[in-house]
């Protein structure tokens, strides 16, 4: 059965968009969309104009299969004699909290799923924690948290996701997760020849470095550095084997030696892990026929020579579902997992009041 793309708008269903473009990242809790609708219709009678408006809800479907929840946020109607198009633009449900801002409140005793609920409730958001998070997610803070006045909240969960080492995301009805980079695979490979229409790669020297000092606030060993080899930091060569890089960092948090060492491991890992970003474009937007959607935050495994990637694992980080002159495709953006790798951070007295 041929996919078809329905957006349910403030309860009545549109079909027939002439582009579409709907992506979903671990990188932004909110999914965004833009829209593009086209008609035939008459300036005197004004007839087939549809009743579209800012601030409608709008659920997307392709079939039966819901993927995304929001709100329109931008609608940019233009005509002419004889046609008519609407351009629309939204995100999410998840979008409210990045925008709003509100007039402050103190958490004392509570954990980030507690503070989440609490936040995400006027908007009617439902919070729901992954197996991989659910530790971290319920573990009371050591000390108060306060929301500060106009500070977006958004903002504010998100630095709190940091100190427990999690991601924040959405799912399909717009409800927002708190979770870990993903376990779960892919229904199918990326393979060069077969699946993989077009590729585009971005590997960058610019962050990778020949040796990470991270200083701690303890005076007695306060730094550790470690040394990059081609068996660990394999992509140094980028930039020519041997070249002196040093990259130093005076960590916020009070740190011994095994914790400068952990957050020297941290950084060079990540560093590494986001040098390495593919951009690949499949057919359609299931991973088979009549299948899964193509979604972020799942493993796959790719295989692509031009690329360097011989049946390596990668992270899908974003996908892009794209309707346009060259049909239904799907763009996926992959890095390492080690990229999402999180550490917690250390609850200092200056972090807990969010000094800044």
């Amino acid at each position: 059965m041929s996919d078809q793309l329905v957006m349910i708008i403030d309860g009545m269903p549109h079909t027939g968009w002439k582009e579409a473009s709907i992506a979903r990242s671990i990188e932004r809790g909110p999914h965004n969309f833009s829209l593009q609708l086209s008609e035939i219709w008459n300036t005197e009678k004004q007839v087939n104009r549809r009743a579209i408006e800012q601030g409608m809800s709008l659920q997307a479907y392709l079939n039966d299969d819901l993927f995304m929840s929001g709100y329109i946020n931008e609608l940019a109607p233009s005509y002419d004699a004889n046609n008519h198009t609407i351009s629309i633009r939204g995100s999410s449900r998840l979008g409210d909290l990045v925008d709003c801002s509100t007039t402050g409140k103190a958490f004392a005793g509570q954990s980030l799923l507690q503070i989440s609920q609490s936040l995400c409730a006027p908007f009617g958001i439902t919070v729901h924690v992954d197996a991989s998070a659910k530790k971290a997610a319920n573990q009371i803070f050591n000390k108060s948290k306060r929301l500060d006045l106009g500070e977006p909240i958004w903002e504010f969960l998100e630095e709190l996701a940091r100190v427990r080492a999690v991601l924040l995301t959405s799912n399909a009805n717009g409800d927002l997760i708190i979770t870990r980079a993903g376990t779960g695979y892919a229904d199918v490979a990326l393979a060069l020849g077969q699946n993989i229409k077009t590729a585009s790669g971005n590997f960058s020297g610019r962050e990778l470095f020949s040796q990470y000092t991270v200083s701690g606030q303890q005076s007695n060993e306060p730094s550790v550095k470690l040394e990059s080899v081609d068996t660990v930091l394999p992509i140094a060569t980028v930039n020519g084997s041997g070249r002196y890089r040093p990259f130093a960092v005076a960590a916020d948090d009070d740190m011994d030696v095994a914790g400068c060492k952990t957050r020297a491991e941290w950084q060079r890992n990540v560093n590494q892990g986001r040098s390495e970003s593919v951009v690949y474009t499949v057919t359609g937007w299931r991973q088979t026929p009549d299948g899964r959607i193509w979604a972020p935050n799942e493993r796959v495994i790719v295989s692509d020579p031009y690329q360097g990637l011989l049946n390596a694992e990668r992270l899908i980080v974003e996908t892009r579902l794209m309707l346009n002159e060259r049909g239904r495709n799907t763009e996926l953006r992959v890095m390492p997992k080690n990229a999402f790798d999180l550490i917690p951070e250390v609850e200092s007295a200056a972090s807990e009041g969010f000094i800044r």
